[in-house]
């Protein structure tokens, strides 16, 4: 969603639930709007990040 690429998540839900779909756009205004939430996606960034390097130099 940050730089309009294909999707790099899959979410599978454990229950029912409501979910939002946002056009690339609709997620950039989102984000600009909202500081909260663009810590928290900058987090999400850095923990999948972490993980994906852990992964690939074969740590958990």
């Amino acid at each position: 969603m940050l730089d309009r690429g294909l999707a790099t998540a899959t979410i599978t839900t454990s229950k029912p639930s409501r979910l939002l779909v946002m056009s690339h756009a609709q997620f950039r205004d989102a984000v600009k709007a909202n500081d909260a939430l663009l810590i928290k996606v900058l987090a999400a960034m850095g923990e999948r990040l972490r993980a994906d390097m852990a992964a690939s130099h074969g740590h958990d």
